[in-house]
């Protein structure tokens, strides 16, 4: 249980809040559930299913607004090398350091979808491993 919450806490990168408001919810509703449900494990395998799914989800719309970002990128390299080619006096050097503020916004911004996607795709591994530990444990049961 211990290894499984180590991983979970450490890459589901949940709000305190946000676990706080599931412990309670858990605590308030624990005596509804069955006993036999309680400790069901392909109950927490649908859970789990249904978290990889969200997910993934979350990990398709970033890599489509990371083409996005580095399409906008690209563009603004285009105007970048423009505004080089023509002369540069102050009006265009001032709307060139403003291109080249907004690409480096951009770049920022798919760096950093970059970085979850990364950390959705650990979690995913460790998920892997949780659930796979946890066949085995089943096996082991039967």
């Amino acid at each position: 249980m211990d290894k499984k919450e180590s991983i979970w806490n450490k890459n589901l990168k949940i709000s305190n809040e946000e676990k706080e408001a599931i412990d309670k919810y858990v605590r308030e509703n624990i005596d509804t559930i069955p006993g036999d449900v309680k400790h069901d494990p392909s109950i927490e395998e649908t859970i789990l299913d249904v978290h990889k799914e969200e997910l993934d989800e979350e990990v398709a719309i970033l890599e489509k607004e990371i083409g996005e970002l580095e399409s906008e990128i690209i563009n603004l390299e285009k105007e970048i090398q423009k505004l080089e080619k023509d002369e540069v006096n102050s009006d265009s050097d001032k709307e060139f350091q403003e291109i080249r503020n907004i690409k480096q916004t951009k770049i920022n911004e798919s760096e950093k979808k970059e970085k979850r996607i990364k950390e959705i795709e650990e979690y995913l591994k460790a998920m892997g491993r949780l659930t796979s530990a946890t066949d085995s444990s089943k096996r082991n049961q039967n």
